[in-house]
């Protein structure tokens, strides 16, 4: 459905973010990019499409702002929703979805025991400071 002669490249967008995520049966091409695309120019080229530029694009403020509820709809259908916000947060929501994944993956649930302790691999040019120990609790 394209709601204006704009909207039409957004939509051919989209099918392509639909068809990718049919073929691959994911939005993440690496197990290590947490269920989402890297929004490096290249990183995801799929029929001429940069997917995780166009992704990051619409999943930033100004960005998910100027789209309409029913392209946000669409987006979330997806997995995609509205970043969060810069800074401190972003980083420490990032380290807690990337220690409950583990801690699923192992236990195959979310019941985290109080003191538990997971053990998370930092990234690749973290810093020491961005702790590879994360508390859930």
């Amino acid at each position: 459905m394209v709601w204006e002669p704009g909207e039409e490249a957004w939509e051919n967008k989209l099918a392509v973010l639909r068809s990718y995520r049919w073929a691959t049966g994911h939005l993440a091409p690496r197990q290590d990019a947490m269920g989402e695309l890297p929004a490096m120019a290249g990183a995801v080229v799929v029929q001429g499409e940069d997917l995780g530029r166009w992704v990051a694009a619409q999943r930033v403020k100004e960005g998910w702002g100027r789209l309409v509820p029913a392209q946000r709809m669409l987006l979330e259908s997806l997995g995609i929703e509205l970043a969060a916000g810069g800074g401190h947060d972003a980083k420490w929501a990032l380290g807690l979805r990337a220690a409950a994944r583990a801690f699923h993956a192992c236990e195959g649930h979310l019941r985290v025991p109080r003191k538990h302790v997971e053990h998370l691999v930092a990234e690749p040019g973290a810093s020491d400071r961005q702790g590879a120990v994360t508390r859930l609790w």
